[in-house]
Parts: C-alpha cells; structure tokens; sequence
C-alpha cells in the first residue's frame, strides 16, 4: 500500500511549512493506491531546493514502475539503484569508512538482524560480528541486559556502564549516510533520515527490500529536478565475442578495465573472466576475479567533503580507509560459477552495457569456489570426497611428491596444480611433527619425525 500526499497548491492535501531550514509536513488526506513499490509519501518542493530537501532520500517513481533512485549527500544526485544487486554494489560504493567507536553514536533500528543466531539473542552472529558482541552469550557485558535490549535502546552492549551512548549531533551531521565499518568485516549501514537510525544493509536482497520500505515517493515532474549522476565511464572494449562464446561454453578468456567516475571518488579495476567450459549440468564453469583496484580523488571530488565540513587530512584518511576496503573485501579474489547459459549471455551483455559486472542473485547460477584442505602420511590412500587419491611417497621436506588421482600417478613438486576429471588438485608441500610417545609416563622421541603431505582440492 502507498500512502500518498500532495502539496495543498497543487492538490489541497499536504501544507508544507519552512522555519529555521527544518521542512514540517501536516498531512491532512491519505488514500492508497496498490503498487509495486512500499509504503512512501509523494510530495512537491520548490525546485531550486529540491535536491538539498532530498539528501539522503531514497524515492521511488510511483508514476512508473517503482524504481528506486538514492539522493547521494555528498553531492545532492540522484543515483538510480536497479535491482539488488546493482543496489547493493551501488550503496557500497557510495559508503564512507567509519571507525566503530563513531558508529556506535547511530542508534540501530531493529530491523534486518535475524539469521543465524548461536546463543538465541536476536541477533545474527554475522550482526555480532560488526558489533563486536559474542556469539555464545545473550548478554557479552554480563550486566543483566541482554544483546540486542541494549543494542536496540542505544547501550554499550560491551561496558557495564549506564548512560546510553548516542550523540544525537553526530546522528544530525551524518543523517542519510551510507558507512562502511573499516575495522570490522566492510558492513554497511544506512543512516535513514526520518528517523535517525542506522540500518543494517546485509546481503543484496535484504538491502534493497530496506531501503525500498524508507523509500519516498516522488513524480517524475519533481524527480527530473534533481540532476541524475553519470555513474560510469566505459572503456572502448567489448564483449561480443564472449557473449558468442557463451551460447555453447566456448572456453575463452578476457581482462577488462571499468572506470566508475564518481563525484566522490574514480575507482578504477581490471576484470579478468574466463568461461572455462559446459558443466556436467549443461551450465557453464565461468571464473572472474577483480584486480588492480585504485581508489582516487581529483580536486574537484575533494571538494564535495570540503563542502562537508572535512580537512585535508580527514578527506586522505577516508580516501586510504575505502581504499583498504576495497583492498580487504575486492582485490584478488577469484570466484567460480556454473551458471546457465542465458543468464550467462545476459549478464555479459549488461556488463558491455554499463561498464561493470553483477551477477544478478536471481539468475541461475551456484558459486562452487571453495578449497577443501587436508593432510595425509605417504602410503596412505583417500576414497572420501573429491577424486581417488593415494599419496605414495615425499622426498623430504616440501620435496616433490609422487601422488595418485584417480588411478593416474603424478610426479609433483610443492604448489604444483593439476586437473583430474571434474577437480582441481594441488600438493601444498609438507608439515613435520617430531614423533613423541608415551613410555612408563614420560614423553620421547620415538623414531623419525612424521612428514605430512599437505593438499587441497575443489570441485570444477
């Protein structure tokens, strides 16, 4: 349902007051209207102090289909949001580091916190990880409130002490930001206008279903006011032939730049994707990872924290804090996928459009990334998960190594990888372990020392 309000010159049912720079809304008629989009409230504003009303806003266009558009504070444009995916990816690029002890001034609303939750607090253990609460006790600071009560009430969760620890100035100055906590995992948070809380941005879907339900609705009329932010400036390659290559899983490979000019901040990076081949499941293995990630500002995009209020030496500080975010979360992390052709096609087809890569969460795919480790004494063999393997012998320490996979013998040497079937094989050299045993109640050495192999593998 959408509650919509309208400016008593226009349609006699919102009078909007200004004192002391402060807008004051008496709402006087609501009907509803059934739409895409959740609840939010339409109204106009004089055009010349459309954008700087509007800071920090999400609207949506509820003369159309509801899309969502996120009014950057920094520079007072409009940022168009997509779908959650391309929301999420926007709302982190647009997100200022903050150290923790800042972020605890916000008080968190109580929303989006669920999960997986150890001690049965209210709270997801990857929530506590950002609060810095424990997983296994309800109540970290033993004072007889628990977690989230504190945490809820704008209390310390980690000190005993009384007083809340919200600064409702510090809350005003940052109203309509996106932070990001640089000391803890890069969690996002959004600081909602109306009421001054933060609130936990989470996983793509989760951030865009928030950020949609604070959403403000606008008219196209009063939305084309606010000048909209060219986002990105394309380099010149194109992926048309990996777009064929799709069509069937044509092995092919790719390094391509994306420049994201901003008003804020240029990031540049390079993409390298690869379409390996067609799974078993007729997707296709496909692989990216993101590299040579550099955040910069320009006199011009440091003017935009001046204008905030910020010194030179804060503007460098927030400028190496994304850039260590970026580094942490982003840089040199490779990712595999199997993911069906046509979503494979589509996807390729709006990174040539727009200048960057999403896999959208709705597309048919499943990351499969992840190494399993292990470890084995030579003359021992494997039947359990991943391809046959049966580990003959070492010479000495991360010396080369003569292991069975699947019924091939390989002559390796220390961080060597080989294929074999639908898995990847690497022999990570050797760990040893003096052999101690108990004899009459006194540990000794009994023999030569024990040299483990050391593996992992994955699923293609």
């Amino acid at each position: 349902m959408v509650n919509i309000l309208f400016k008593k010159s226009a349609k006699c049912a919102t009078i909007l007051l200004t004192k002391n720079n402060k807008i004051f809304m008496k709402k006087v008629i609501f009907f509803s209207l059934i739409l895409f989009v959740a609840s939010a409230c339409v109204f106009q504003v004089n055009a010349a102090t459309m954008a700087q009303t509007l800071k920090g806003k999400i609207l949506l266009q509820v003369e159309e289909k509801g899309e969502a558009w996120y009014v950057n504070p920094t520079d007072a444009k409009r940022y168009y949001m997509g779908r959650p995916a391309d929301a999420y990816s926007l709302m982190r690029s647009l997100g200022v580091g903050i150290t923790n002890s800042d972020l605890t001034k916000i008080q968190v609303a109580d929303v989006n916190l669920g999960g997986k939750d150890s001690d049965g607090d209210g709270l997801a253990d990857s929530v506590e990880l950002g609060f810095g609460t424990r997983i296994d006790s309800i109540d970290t600071d033993a004072d007889g409130y628990d977690d989230k009560t504190e945490i809820i009430n704008g209390y310390s969760p980690l000190t005993e002490l009384q007083d809340k620890i919200i600064d409702l100035d510090f809350v005003e100055m940052n109203k309509g930001k996106i932070f990001l906590q640089v000391e803890s995992l890069g969690e996002a948070w959004y600081i909602n206008p109306d009421d001054g809380k933060r609130y936990f941005l989470g996983k793509p879907d989760d951030a865009f279903n928030i950020m949609r339900q604070l959403g403000l609705g606008i008219s196209n009329q009063d939305l084309e006011q606010i000048v909209a932010h060219i986002e990105l400036a394309k380099p010149d390659q194109n992926l048309d032939d990996m777009i064929a290559a799709a069509q069937d899983c044509s092995a092919y490979s790719l390094t391509k730049q994306s420049i994201i000019v901003g008003d804020a901040y240029t990031t540049t990076l390079d993409v390298d994707a690869e379409i390996i081949n067609e799974a078993n499941d007729g997707r296709c293995r496909y692989k990216y990872m993101k590299k040579n990630i550099v955040v910069s500002m320009d006199d011009d995009q440091k003017q935009f924290f001046r204008d905030d209020d910020y010194s030179e030496q804060e503007i460098e500080q927030v400028l190496q804090e994304t850039q260590l975010m970026y580094d942490e979360l982003y840089n040199n992390v490779t990712t595999y996928i199997k993911i069906g052709k046509t979503d494979l096609k589509e996807m390729l087809t709006k990174w040539d459009d727009r200048g960057y890569m999403v896999v959208e969460p709705e597309m048919d795919h499943d990351i499969y990334y992840v190494w399993l480790e292990g470890r084995t004494l030579p003359g021992v063999s494997s039947t359990g998960l991943g391809p046959y393997m049966n580990f003959k012998s070492v010479d000495g320490v991360d010396g080369t190594a003569v292991i069975e996979l699947d019924g091939i013998e390989y002559t390796m040497e220390k961080d060597e990888l080989v294929t074999v079937g639908d898995y990847e094989f690497m022999y990570l050299g050797t760990t040893v372990e003096e052999n101690i045993c108990t004899v009459n109640g006194q540990e000794q050495t009994c023999g030569d020392d024990w040299i483990y192999i050391n593996y992992k593998y994955r699923e293609l």
